[in-house]
Parts: structure tokens; C-alpha cells; sequence
């Protein structure tokens, strides 16, 4: 056998083993739901992940909102809402009885609408000695009960003023100082941004 031949069948015989290469083991991922069972992909080969679509927060809020905008915590946001309820209640310009919103309303509210919270907790979270569980459930649903609708400025002062207690709890009150603006300060934000868009139309 000649040095060309045997050239030619070792290059052949490379061809052949390429064309038999053991399969690739399909890519199996774990079924939570299903222990035991797995669920195992069609594709051998993964494409790149899909990016999540961005949410833009739609934001319209009443800047000019009459009322305080400063409050030492979550609780004593509260508890302005808590005590001011009649005044949001009644239609704009009807004049009512004044309605005293008691705490123990507001516990029962929450309870009724699936946010299990005692008498004892709720006043220590007006107090400014605990942050609810779940923040964003229990925001949704105090903010009904107390009627901050979502084009209300204490909606978003809610919100804000949980953010910067769990940071000036968990992180530090500087951090939470410089990172985080809230109440009169975002407000103060907000109107000077809402001017500056207004001005460049």
C-alpha cells in the first residue's frame, strides 16, 4: 500500500467517526412543580434568554395636594390618614359630620381583605416600632382603606416613606438620608421636574 492510499483511508475513517459521534444528552430542566419528574427541553441547543420587557412607571400625581408632606415615619403617615379619613371621604365642597376613623376599623379592614395584622401590631406600626410584612400587599390595602387613591400624593408618600424606613432600619439612617428622597423633598422633586418638562413644550 502506497503513502497516498493510506493517507486517503486514514481521512476517510476520520470522516466516518465524525458522522457517528456519540448524540448530545438533551439539556433537562427540573420541574418545581413535579418533583421526580423533569421536564426535558426539545431543543439540544438553549437560545440566548429573552430580556425582560422594561415597566415604565406611569406616574400622575396631584402635586398641589393641600396637607403635610413631612412625617418622622410609616406610622405617623398613618396616622395623619387614619385621622384626616372624613376629609377624603365626602365629595369635594359637601360639607359632613366629622368621621373619627378608629384603629381597630382599620385592623379589621385588612383582615377582611386578606392581610392578617393584630390590634397590638397595627399600633406599633403607627408607632414607628415595626414595618408590616408583605409592604406590597399591605400598601395596596391600606391605601383603599384610607383612601389614597393613586393620583393622590400621600399614595406615593406611603410608599417612599416605607422604602426609606426599611433603608434607615436595615442599611443605616445616612445611606437613607442620601439616597432616598421622600416626602417634602420628592415632592419638591417632582413639581420642579413636572415645571421643567412644562417649560420645554
Amino acid at each position: 500500500m502506497g503513502l497516498g492510499n493510506m493517507g486517503l483511508k486514514v481521512g476517510i475513517a476520520g470522516r466516518n467517526q465524525a458522522a457517528v459521534a456519540a448524540p448530545v444528552a438533551p439539556v433537562v430542566d427540573a420541574d418545581v412543580t413535579a418533583p421526580g419528574k423533569p421536564q426535558v427541553a426539545t431543543d439540544q441547543v438553549a437560545g440566548p434568554p429573552e430580556r425582560p420587557q422594561k415597566k415604565e412607571l406611569q406616574m400622575s400625581v396631584q402635586l398641589d395636594e393641600p396637607g403635610p408632606e413631612d412625617f418622622k415615619h410609616l406610622g405617623d403617615l398613618l396616622v395623619y390618614l387614619r385621622q384626616t379619613y372624613s376629609e377624603r371621604s365626602a365629595p369635594q365642597g359637601v360639607d359632613r359630620p366629622r368621621i373619627e376613623l378608629r384603629a381597630a376599623a382599620v385592623v379589621e379592614y385588612l383582615r377582611k381583605h386578606g392581610y392578617s395584622m393584630t390590634s397590638g401590631s397595627y399600633s406599633l406600626l403607627e408607632q414607628g416600632k415595626t414595618l408590616p410584612r408583605n409592604p406590597e400587599r399591605f400598601l395596596d390595602i391600606i391605601s383603599a382603606c384610607l383612601i389614597a387613591n393613586p393620583h393622590s400624593k400621600y399614595h406615593l408618600l406611603l410608599r417612599r416613606q416605607y422604602i426609606y424606613d426599611h433603608a434607615a432600619r436595615f442599611v443605616g439612617k445616612p445611606y437613607a438620608d442620601q439616597m432616598i428622597p421622600h416626602g417634602a423633598q420628592l415632592l419638591s422633586a417632582l413639581r420642579a421636574s413636572q415645571t421643567a418638562a412644562n417649560t420645554a413644550r
